[in-house]
Order: C-alpha cells, then sequence, then structure tokens
C-alpha cells in the first residue's frame, strides 16, 4: 500500500508528464472505443430487430419452392407449438399505363407474414393481405409513386397480370440493410403464379418462415444446425432470425472491418507517443530511482513501483476515450447514416468500457514494458559518479520484451478484421512501412547534413540535430509517415474505383443488363433489338445445377453459415451452402483471362474426349479449394454431368458483362433446361428508356438492371464508407500530431541549458525557435512526402490485383494533405517549445 500511495505521489509531481500520457493515450484510444461502441450499437439494434426483419425466428429458403419433405424435417424438430407461412421474393420489371418501367423486388407473401413487425401503410394501417386476397392489388414503396408517376387506385403491370395500387408503405419492419437497387411491392402469393413471371429457371428464392414461440431462444441454433444436416441438397439454406440479421449486416462487418484496421493504426501511434514519453519519463527520474535503491528498494519494488504508475495512467487513458466516443460515436452514425434504413440507437455499453480499461491497462504495460526490463541497468553508483542509465544493447530479456507487445498488436488485428488473411496482411504491410520509412527517415537526413550549404543558422542547426538525433528523429518521421500513408491510401483508392465504374468516354460498361430471359424468348428479344438498331451485347445461357460429387467423393456442403471463425472460413461455408449456375461458351469473354491450365479445344466430342473440360474463376477456385485436375460432378434436373478443371480464369466483375465461376466447355449442356443473360451496350438515356419500356411491353417476364443506377448506389455506398474511413483517419493523424507535440516539447526542455548557452551569448530568438521549427517541418516534410508516395504504390497495387482497375492518380489529395499537415505542423511545434524559449538565461543558471 506504501508503494502504491507513492506511486500517486509521484505523478501528482509529474503533472505535465501525466495530462500528456493521458492526452495521448486516450485520443488514440478514443477511435478504438468508438468504434466497439457504434459496432455494438448497431449489433444491438438489428438483434432487436431481427424476428422482425426476418418477420419468423426460423426460416428456410432455396431458388426452388422448398421440398415437402424438407418442410416436414424442420416441422418434426421444431416440434408442435408453430405456425408456418410461405414467401417467394424476385425481382421483375414493372410498368404504368404510359408503359414507363422500372425493376422492383417483389415479395409475395401470405395469411400470417409477417408474424412479428409491422407494415404500415401511409393512410395509418397495417398490411393486411389476407384482406385482399380475393382482388389483385399491391402495396409499394414510395419511391415508386415518383419514379412512375403514379397515386392509390392507378394500375401498374406486373409479367402478364394488372394490378390495383391499395397502397403506400410508410414503415416496412423487414427492411434490412443492404446496396439493393430496387424498391419494394408486396402482393399475395396467390396472384405471383398469375403475373407467368415464376417460369422455368427464373431467380427468385422461395421461403418457409417459422413462428416457435414454444422453442427456446438459445435452442433455434441447434435445431437449425440439425436441419440443415438433415437436408441433403446444398442449395437450401436454413436460418435463425439472428443469422438472416448477420447476413443483413454483412455489408457493415466489412466496413466495420477496416475501420477497426484504421483505428488500430491511431493506438499505434499513440502507443509510440506514450513509450517515448514515459522514457523521457524514466530518463528524468533515474536519480530519483537510484535513490530508491539506496534506501533499500529491491529492483523487484522499483519494477512494480513505476508498472502501478502505468496501470493508473492507462485506466485514466481509458476514461478520456470512453467521453470522447461519446462524441465519436454519432458522428459516425452521421456519415453512414444513408446505408441504414432505420434508425440506430447509438449508447456505450458496459462491455465496451470495460474493453476500453482491458485494452488501454494491458497494452500500457505492453508498451512500457522494455523500458521497465531497462530499470535492471541502473545502479547506485550513479549517485556518485555521473553515469547514464542504458540498456544493454545485447540483453536477451530486453529484445524479448518487445514479442508480448508485437502480439497484442497482430492479435488485436485478427480481432478486429476477423479474417487471418486482412490481418495478416495489414500486419506485415504495416510493419514493412515502418522499416521503409525508418531506413528512408536515416539515409535522407544524412545525405542532408553532408549537402547542406545553407547559410541559414537556424536550418544549418536543424539539419545537424536530425542527423545526430536519430531516435527522435526516427520515431517522428515513422509517426507522420504513417498518418500521411493512411490518410492518402483511402481517397485515392476510392478515386480510383468511382473512376472505373463512371467512365463516360472510353466505358466498357453495358447500358442495360437482362436476365430471366427464357429460351424461346432469345430470338424475340434480337427481333426487338434489331428493329431498334440495337446490338445484344453479351448473351449467356445460365444452366442451375447442384454440386454432388468431387474426385469421386461426395461434396461436403460443411456446417452451415454462422459456425466459423474467421471471414474466410464463413466465404467458404457460404460458397459451399449454395447451388451452381453453370454456363457454356468456346472461348472468354473480353472480361476474363487466362490464369493457369489451357483453353478448350472445341465443342465436347463423346468419341474422343473422355470427360468435358471445366474453366473456373481463380478465387471460387480458391475458396472451395479446387484446383487444376479435379473432377467435379454436377446434378441437372436429376442427371449427373461430369467434367474437370482444365484451367483458371481471372474475371473483370467491375465490367457488369455476364460473368461466371464455372463455365463448360460446349456440347454438354446445350440440352439442358436453362435461361439466357445478356448484356445491351451504352445507350443514351433517352434510347435506353425507350427500349426498356418496349421490351417489358413485348416480354414482360424479363427483368432488366439499369447499370448506370447500380454504379451510381455502388458510388454512393464507397463514398459513405471513404468518409467514414477518413473520419477514423483523421484520429490517427491527431495522434500524430501529439507525437510531434510529446517530442518537440521534450526536445525542448531536454535542451534547455542549451538554449541557455546560446541566449547568454548573444543569438536571437528568433534563430533558436527556427531552429526547431525547421527541424520538425523538415520531418513532416519529407515523412509525409514518402507517406503520400507509399499510398501511391499501395493504392496502385490494390487497384491491379485487388480490384482490377485502372489506376488514377490523384495529386490534389497528397499535395494538399502535406500543405495541410506543414501548417499544421508549425503551429505544433511553436506550443511545445514556447514555454522553454521564453524562460530567462538567468532563472536557467540560477537553478
Amino acid at each position: 500500500m506504501k508503494l502504491y500511495r507513492l506511486s500517486l505521489r509521484e505523478l501528482f509531481n509529474n503533472k505535465a508528464f501525466c495530462l500528456l500520457f493521458i492526452l495521448n493515450l486516450g485520443l488514440g484510444l478514443a477511435g478504438f472505443v468508438a468504434l466497439d461502441g457504434f459496432k455494438e450499437s448497431i449489433r444491438e439494434t438489428i438483434n432487436k430487430r431481427s424476428k422482425a426483419v426476418l418477420g419468423a425466428d426460423f426460416g428456410m429458403s432455396a431458388r426452388r419452392p422448398i421440398k415437402d419433405e424438407e418442410i416436414a424435417t424442420a416441422q418434426e424438430m421444431l416440434g408442435d407449438d408453430f405456425k408456418q407461412t410461405t414467401m417467394v421474393e424476385m425481382v421483375s420489371m414493372v410498368a404504368n399505363k404510359e408503359k414507363s418501367s422500372r425493376l422492383v423486388q417483389l415479395k409475395a407473401i401470405q395469411k400470417g407474414y409477417p408474424f412479428y413487425g409491422e407494415i404500415l401503410l401511409e393512410d395509418g394501417t397495417q398490411l393486411n393481405i389476407e384482406l385482399e386476397k380475393q382482388d389483385p392489388k399491391i402495396w409499394i414503396y414510395p419511391e415508386l409513386i415518383r419514379q412512375l408517376d403514379v397515386k392509390t387506385g392507378d394500375r401498374l403491370k406486373i409479367g402478364e397480370m394488372d394490378f390495383e395500387i391499395a397502397g403506400v408503405i410508410k414503415e416496412d419492419a423487414a427492411a434490412g440493410i443492404s446496396t439493393n437497387m430496387a424498391p419494394r411491392i408486396y402482393l399475395h402469393h396467390r396472384f405471383l403464379k398469375k403475373t407467368n413471371l415464376l417460369r422455368e429457371g427464373s431467380i427468385a428464392w422461395h421461403s418457409v418462415v417459422f413462428k416457435t414461440p414454444g422453442v427456446e431462444e438459445q435452442d433455434l441454433d441447434d435445431i437449425k444446425d440439425q436441419v440443415f444436416e438433415a437436408v441433403e441438397e446444398a442449395e437450401v439454406r436454413v436460418f435463425t432470425h439472428k443469422n438472416a440479421s448477420r447476413q443483413m449486416s454483412g455489408l457493415l462487418s466489412r466496413l466495420n472491418d477496416f475501420l477497426g484496421l484504421a483505428s488500430l493504426v491511431a493506438l499505434f501511434l499513440a502507443s509510440v507517443g506514450a513509450t517515448f514519453l514515459f522514457r523521457s519519463y524514466l530518463q528524468k527520474n533515474r536519480t530519483s530511482i537510484a535513490i530508491l535503491m539506496s534506501l533499500g528498494a529491491q529492483r523487484y519494488q522499483t519494477f512494480i513501483f513505476y508498472l502501478l504508475q502505468v496501470v493508473v495512467l492507462g485506466f485514466l487513458s481509458s476514461l478520456l476515450a470512453i467521453v470522447l466516443s461519446f462524441i465519436i460515436v454519432p458522428g459516425l452514425g452521421n456519415l453512414t447514416k444513408d446505408l441504414f434504413p432505420f434508425d440506430i440507437q447509438y449508447a456505450i455499453t458496459i462491455k465496451t468500457i470495460l474493453i476500453a480499461v482491458a485494452v488501454a491497462v494491458v497494452g500500457s504495460l505492453l508498451i512500457v514494458l522494455p523500458l521497465l526490463v531497462g530499470l535492471r541497468s541502473i545502479k547506485i553508483s550513479m549517485l556518485v559518479r555521473d553515469e547514464r542509465a542504458k540498456t544493454k544493447k545485447r540483453d536477451p530479456l530486453f529484445l524479448l520484451s518487445f514479442l508480448p507487445a508485437l502480439g497484442f498488436f497482430f492479435g488485436m488485428a485478427l480481432w478486429l478484421s476477423q479474417s487471418l488473411q486482412v490481418g495478416s496482411l495489414f500486419t506485415g504491410l504495416f510493419f514493412l512501412s515502418c522499416l521503409i520509412l525508418a531506413g528512408l527517415s536515416i539515409v535522407i537526413f544524412f545525405f542532408l547534413e553532408k549537402l547542406s550549404f545553407s547559410k541559414n543558422l537556424s536550418l544549418k542547426w536543424a539539419i545537424r540535430d536530425l542527423s545526430r538525433l536519430k531516435t527522435t528523429t526516427m520515431v517522428t518521421f515513422v509517426t507522420i509517415g504513417l498518418c500521411s500513408l493512411l490518410l492518402n491510401l483511402i481517397p485515392q483508392i476510392q478515386k480510383t474505383l468511382a473512376t472505373e465504374l463512371d467512365r463516360p468516354d472510353e466505358s466498357k460498361l453495358p447500358s442495360l443488363f437482362l436476365f430471366d430471359i427464357q429460351e424461346e424468348q432469345v430470338e424475340p428479344l434480337k427481333a426487338i433489338l434489331k428493329k431498334q438498331d440495337v446490338d445484344l451485347d453479351q448473351i449467356s445461357p445460365t444452366v442451375r445445377a447442384r454440386l454432388v460429387e468431387v474426385n469421386g467423393e461426395g461434396f461436403d456442403k460443411g456446417k452451415g453459415v454462422g459456425k466459423s471463425l474467421t471471414r474466410e472460413e464463413e466465404r467458404e461455408m457460404r460458397f459451399r451452402n449454395r447451388g451452381f449456375n453453370l454456363s457454356y461458351r468456346k472461348d472468354f469473354s473480353k472480361a476474363e483471362r487466362l490464369l493457369e491450365g489451357t483453353k478448350f479445344p472445341g465443342p465436347f466430342k463423346e468419341e474422343r474426349d473422355k470427360i468435358a473440360q471445366i474453366s473456373m474463376e481463380t478465387r471460387f477456385a480458391d475458396r472451395l479449394n479446387f484446383k487444376l485436375g479435379d473432377k467435379l460432378t454436377f446434378e441437372i434436373e436429376g442427371v449427373p454431368v461430369k467434367g474437370k478443371i482444365v484451367n483458371l480464369r481471372k474475371v473483370e466483375w467491375t465490367s457488369f458483362q455476364p460473368n461466371f465461376f464455372v463455365i463448360f466447355q460446349p456440347g454438354v449442356l446445350e440440352m439442358a433446361p436453362k435461361t439466357f443473360i445478356a448484356t445491351i451496350p451504352s445507350l443514351k438515356l433517352e434510347r435506353k428508356h425507350k427500349l426498356q419500356d418496349e421490351l417489358v411491353e413485348q416480354l414482360p417476364n424479363v427483368s432488366m438492371v439499369d447499370v448506370s443506377r447500380i454504379v451510381e448506389r455502388i458510388n454512393e455506398v464507397i463514398l459513405q464508407m471513404s468518409w467514414a474511413l477518413g473520419f477514423m483517419t483523421l484520429l490517427s493523424l491527431i495522434s500524430g500530431f501529439v507525437v510531434i507535440y510529446s517530442m518537440a516539447n521534450h526536445q525542448a526542455r531536454a535542451r534547455i541549458w542549451e538554449i541557455g548557452l546560446l541566449k547568454a551569448v548573444g543569438a536571437d530568438f528568433q534563430v533558436i525557435r527556427y531552429q526547431f521549427m525547421y527541424q520538425f517541418l523538415l520531418i513532416c516534410f519529407f515523412a509525409m512526402m514518402l507517406g503520400a508516395i507509399l499510398s501511391l504504390i499501395m493504392s496502385w497495387i490494390f487497384s491491379s490485383y485487388l480490384f482490377e482497375s485502372l489506376w488514377i492518380f490523384a495529386w490534389k489529395i497528397p499535395l494538399a494533405s502535406i500543405l495541410g499537415a506543414l501548417f499544421i505542423t508549425k503551429i505544433v511545434t511553436g506550443l511545445a517549445i514556447s514555454r522553454s524559449l521564453k524562460q530567462s538565461t538567468q532563472s536557467l543558471f540560477s537553478r
């Protein structure tokens, strides 16, 4: 207890150090705490709405009607106390009386749906589908009122049937988080078949959902797994309302992962600053440590003495971070509000507070552990001889003491990204960037000193100090360089993606994407386009199949999404639990290129070829652990079809052309039941709308996606994400400037005698002041410039290999960041050194 009181007294006597340490670490931790609060708020809101979003407790769905025996399996495991209903969801075109058309999402429901939540209409009533089951009526989202210029009572054509608009939906509890491009329409299930939209191969999700008041919440997941294992076909999804909410927030999960990594950078930079501050604090108090030891204190007691101080400082830093998070969390909410169809109740939970305290305290202990280990080198003889406490350069324990902090950083990266691949890549690139920046800082300032012929005394002294104070220079350089890297990387990628998706002069993007084209409609479609003098850009057959065997063994569909630990495992399970859309063509499209293997030799001939050949998209093959030479057996309408993987190809998905994961060589699937998808090349707006309206009139079951609207929505989402990521990066930049302030202040205090001597011999105040100014401005300029260059290199790598898109050099972003950073550095440095420079020469020498 006495040691604890002494620790607190020591902190109280070093108020400036304590405040700076708490401010530095608190700012760095604030982003991490705020992000956890942000995620918890979203998770809590979605969990509360999960039953309403699904409209039920439990469900099954597939791209075909759920079989009676599959429903019976679920009923048996759910017991006797349940209610069930059926629904179908699909996209289709609708048209008004003027034949103007739009893409919509149809949701055909039956009595009882939704079991939870409400679908409220603008007249204040609740949608009750059974009241209108005798008449063909629909309930529409308000966007369609504007898009189609209609009102309640008007009629819309869906497929081959006309419907009366019975009401406009004001609130839909079943609205989820998505990038859906189409507004929703509700109709009774019995009318969907009459529209003649549900044809062979049509893209539609058929679901059976259950209300299970007799089943405990904790038992639903077990029942889900049992039903999933009992159902033979992999394409049948089995889920609870919690699974549905997790899938609903999938987009935000990715955003949160990358926001978490950005917050981790801020925490790392704050840790660098905290380490530097604590190092200065220990150097200042090395005599006090020697005195404690001379009074009988053991080395372990001095270790505990400062360990207790670190715990207190870490705890107080967490409190500051929690307070700041109450401001940051609503800010993140405002930046991403357009991604949510409902209001999020933002709050900081007890769980978030406990995590903040744990990370702050444990992290503080780990980052100062090497410094505390260095206390072993302090000796009592320092009191009678002029000795400096130095850590032995080759002390194995000192070197090993860095490992816990590195392991902690890597573990945090894995936890925040929920991905071994992303976490490892981020950590590797991060430390590689640190090494590059550290190495370049030494080289730059070494040559700068050698080549300096400046007659400016302040600049000359500044360059001299930079090459001599290697540790301070390197730490500051790396800190600012990393800030520059992050600050420029995110908007650079955003600019590249936005440009790739919107290149009006040289765009290869199609104007319309058509799907659900029946085989007998291909020729009429071509005739309509020919009449309009429009070419059909690309048309591809789609054959629905399921994978049953891989190399002679049954295909393992996994244990269902939601049981995996990492994003990669979750993605693999999702890909295993799905049906397959197969296609065939003789050669690659313009959006594809061969990576490995050989191209198809030509059409399959049974008398010549032993087995059909397959081309597979490379990333899809990786996710399912497929490789060249693997033999796959698909089942199409009960008929087995075998093929061998002979090549892997890369697909440019942003082309928005018909692309497939699995393609057979011609001569195998031509007789299978199929539909077609196609694209129409870029057209002017008026001509595109005219063609779309005529196609809806002539081929009402064919659905069309306006690609320009998809691109616009994707750009909106990317912009929202980039604003949120930029917001988190700003915290990193603030942490970096706190580090600059700490180091400038430390240098001014450490060299206070030198400042006094310079004043005593007549050095001008401005000369001394600008010595410090030039020192940190030079560091900032070169670090920001190199960080910007690294960001351009990394954005080029991401654009070329991850997004497979054209790289765009956005020169205004790095230029603005460098000029802005120089301006702020000048202000921060001036504030940091002002007090030390203002002390009179007499007071300095009277100490």
